[in-house]
């Protein structure tokens, strides 16, 4: 333990960079320096002083650490006061991580389980990206710089999450993370794709080869690829990441209420919050970049409502019936739940029921509880898959035309 000593003046170091990446990269090789020297642990205090364009991270267990910048999300000088260590180690480890050609490439695996003993996946490789079978287990390989091994670790838990949301999305299994496996070598050849069917929705449709291993579609493998090879995401990429991380985790909500004690099925609300989460995340792939929303031009507001918008997404995959429910009644009563707290009934389950009028609307009956959209995850799922490949042809079908 560092005998922190106040330091009576501020060490004031130029760093410079252009970009926010460029100073998330300074910080992330400045964090795994200090570690590398005394255990690293942060208390983050983060202040914004915008009179003089300064920003404090906090303290550490070296000293306490600010910056200034003329251009926003570019840190311009460091200043760092109240330090235990040398001060010429300090400028040292600085002037380390102002070096930018410092990162390791390492290959890691993530090992993942899941409850279907009998699926295997096939083996496919493509833009650095691995999807195999192991020992029971389900292998993705993935590439991955890191200026250290606290902020490789750091990173793969990141990646790991949206790895479980991606694979979700183009499976319906909800895979358990087991262990992710990594090292400084590794090598990955790439095996081609298999042809895919895009036109699956239930789970038990899953595209498979001649010998009832499931396949993946060449754009699964560049969306993953897309997720490992940044920090942060660009807006196609995030909406399709957040999109799918709603799916998931209403998925898990739905399985464990299923398989859980029957007070949980009876509880109102736990079903609406479901409903609620799997339709949103059609709200979450609006927020793509290749989305041309129309705007006013007076207001900048959207042109047309998030429900006509949602609408609109929906038709273009769905049919119009499909379209029309996912509209009226399902979206509706998602903003009433998130909005007013309003569930569907206002009635618990208890084994059974009677009918009553319902207060709110006298020529209805009320129900006698919520009812779980058991097909619309098949829906949703089904739209995050298409648009994606919809994202990657247009993609390729411009960069062909240039």
């Amino acid at each position: 333990m560092i005998e922190r000593t106040k330091a009576s003046d501020t060490i004031s170091i130029f760093v410079g960079t252009n970009s926010i990446e460029e100073s998330n990269n300074f910080l992330r090789r400045l964090w795994g320096l200090f570690d590398q020297e005394v255990k690293n642990a942060w208390c983050f205090f983060p202040f914004t002083d915008t009179n003089k364009n300064l920003i404090s991270i906090g303290h550490n267990n070296v000293c306490d650490i600010s910056f200034d910048y003329k251009k926003k999300g570019c840190i311009n000088n460091l200043f760092i006061s109240d330090y235990s260590m040398p001060r010429e180690k300090i400028i040292s480890i600085v002037e380390m991580a102002k070096c930018k050609d410092s990162s390791t490439d390492y290959y890691a695996e993530f090992i993942f389980s899941n409850n279907d003993p009998d699926l295997k996946f096939s083996h496919q490789c493509s833009d650095g990206v691995l999807v195999t079978e192991r020992e029971g287990s389900t292998v993705i390989g993935i590439y991955i710089k890191a200026y250290s091994t606290l902020d490789l670790e750091f990173w793969l838990c990141q990646k790991r999450f949206a790895i479980q949301f991606i694979l979700f999305s183009y499976t319906h299994i909800l895979f358990k993370f087991k262990k992710v496996l990594y090292s400084a070598n590794g090598s990955l050849i790439d095996t081609g794709i298999r042809n895919y069917n895009y036109d699956w929705c239930d789970s038990d449709e899953c595209p498979q080869n001649a010998s009832g291993e499931y396949l993946l579609p060449k754009e699964f493998f560049m969306l993953i690829s897309s997720i490992c090879n940044s920090d942060f995401y660009d807006r196609f990429t995030s909406a399709v990441v957040n999109a799918s991380q709603l799916l998931f985790n209403a998925a898990q909500i739905r399985d464990l209420s299923i398989r859980g004690d029957l007070m949980m099925l009876g509880r109102t609300g736990l079903f609406d919050l479901v409903n609620a989460s799997i339709v949103s995340s059609l709200e979450a792939l609006l927020s793509a970049n290749h989305l041309n929303v129309e705007r006013c031009a007076t207001c900048g507001q959207p042109a047309n409502s998030i429900v006509n918008r949602i609408h609109a997404l929906a038709k273009q995959y769905l049919n119009d019936a499909l379209a029309e429910r996912i509209k009226k009644t399902v979206y509706n009563n998602r903003s009433k739940f998130l909005h007013e707290g309003k569930t569907l009934t206002p009635l618990y389950y208890t084994g059974s029921c009677f009918p009553l009028i319902d207060p709110t609307n006298p020529r209805e009956i009320l129900k006698a509880e919520t009812p779980l959209e058991f097909n619309l995850i098949d829906y949703c799922t089904y739209i995050v898959r298409r648009f994606v490949y919809d994202y990657y042809n247009n993609q390729q079908v411009n960069k062909e035309n240039k």
